[in-house]
């Protein structure tokens, strides 16, 4: 088009040509987008195990109904991993530290813009080497955020948490904060084992020792939030029922 000049009379129909080629190129570009994702997804899915999201394949002229005996069928058999959906976008996944009973343990997240994951490392990743995002994740607990099941969000550094975050839900509540798991090496984790009574005297130090300064990565956090925040808005969700917005307490250290 450009080396047609403008009084040519067939500068007009190039012009609309040109402007339906790229129409059709724009929708080209956007399946081959989403298909890439979607198939994004579904390695993602063979990746997770335990308490993940499952959609159940029992056809419905089967499904057990008050009449049908126990016995008959197991219906967990036709569960499948629930996680590749067209509207579901991988926002960001990472390793958190989670603050435990105990001690503080590391964990890794999934933040979809529809969902959060979290669990640890599978016992089978034997040849996953050091790439966190090749490893087989054992998932803890799934939170549907688009229908209110939980939120996380960052909250002000205290003396027991520094770059942190509260992940709040019906099943539980908990603080999780950004930075390597850095604690009982050397001599404090000798110490630990030798008496329990060390550690109720020390945990608080421990605590503090084990966060990392690395207010950087809390940010980047945040602003995948804000992000999976923007796209949650934007899906078109009929049928399910928002929960009443009130969350299991959150766990604090004594």
């Amino acid at each position: 088009l450009k080396y047609t000049p403008s009084s040519h009379p067939d500068y007009n129909d190039l012009q609309i040509c040109l402007k339906d080629v790229q129409e059709v190129a724009d929708i080209l570009n956007k399946g081959i987008g989403e298909k890439e994702r979607f198939d994004f997804l579904l390695k993602l899915e063979k990746r997770l195990s335990g308490n993940v999201p499952v959609r159940n394949l029992l056809p419905h002229s089967l499904a057990r109904s008050p009449s049908t005996p126990t016995h008959t069928f197991n219906q967990s058999l036709f569960n499948q991993r629930n996680i590749a959906q067209p509207h579901r976008v991988l926002i960001h996944e990472g390793e958190l530290t989670k603050l435990c009973r105990k001690v503080p343990k590391k964990r890794y997240f999934f933040l979809f813009n529809d969902l959060l994951l979290y669990g640890e490392p599978s016992l089978l990743n034997i040849t996953a080497g050091d790439d966190d995002k090749e490893k087989e994740i054992k998932i803890s607990m799934s939170i549907n955020l688009l229908i209110g099941q939980g939120k996380m969000e960052p909250i002000a550094d205290s003396h027991t948490a520094k770059n942190a975050f509260q992940i709040l839900s019906k099943e539980k509540s908990f603080v999780a904060w950004a930075g390597k798991l850095h604690l009982f090496t050397g001599s404090f984790y000798f110490m630990l084992f030798l008496a329990s009574l060390c550690y109720f005297i020390l945990k608080d130090y421990l605590l503090n020792f084990s966060q990392s300064d690395t207010p950087e990565e809390k940010e980047f956090w945040v602003q995948k939030l804000q992000e999976a925040s923007k796209s949650r808005d934007a899906i078109v969700h009929v049928g399910e029922k928002k929960t009443d917005g009130s969350f299991a307490p959150k766990w604090q250290n004594d």
